[in-house]
C-alpha cells in the first residue's frame, strides 16, 4: 500500500496558522459594531441619515468575517486529516462501469 501524507511537522504551522486565523476573525468581527456606531455618533444630529449605511457597513462586515473563520477553523482542522491510497485508487479507476446501457 502507497499511501501519500503531510510530514505532521510540515502540517503542524499550517494548522497554528488557520487555527489563529480564525480566532484573530473570530475577535475582529466585533470592532466593525464599534466603527459603524463612532460613525454614528461623529455624524450627531445626522445619524439617522447615516444609519441605513453604517448598519450595513456592520451587517456585511460581520458576515464576512463570519464566513472566513469558519472556513480557516475547516482549513486548519482537515489539514493533515486526509490521506491518499494510490493502490487503491489506480485499482478503483481501473475498473470503468459501462453506462453505454447496451
Amino acid at each position: 500500500m502507497v499511501d501519500i501524507a503531510m510530514d505532521p511537522e510540515v502540517a503542524a504551522p499550517i494548522v497554528e496558522r488557520f487555527a489563529s486565523l480564525a480566532d484573530e476573525l473570530e475577535q475582529v468581527r466585533w470592532s466593525f459594531l464599534t466603527q459603524a456606531t463612532a460613525v454614528d455618533n461623529a455624524c450627531g444630529e445626522f445619524s439617522a441619515s447615516v444609519a441605513d449605511g453604517t448598519d450595513g457597513f456592520q451587517v456585511s462586515w460581520r458576515s464576512a468575517a463570519d464566513t472566513c473563520a469558519v472556513t480557516a477553523g475547516l482549513i486548519s482542522g482537515n489539514t493533515n486529516v486526509f490521506d491518499l491510497e494510490l493502490q487503491r485508487l489506480d485499482a478503483d479507476l481501473a475498473q470503468v462501469p459501462d453506462i453505454s446501457g447496451g
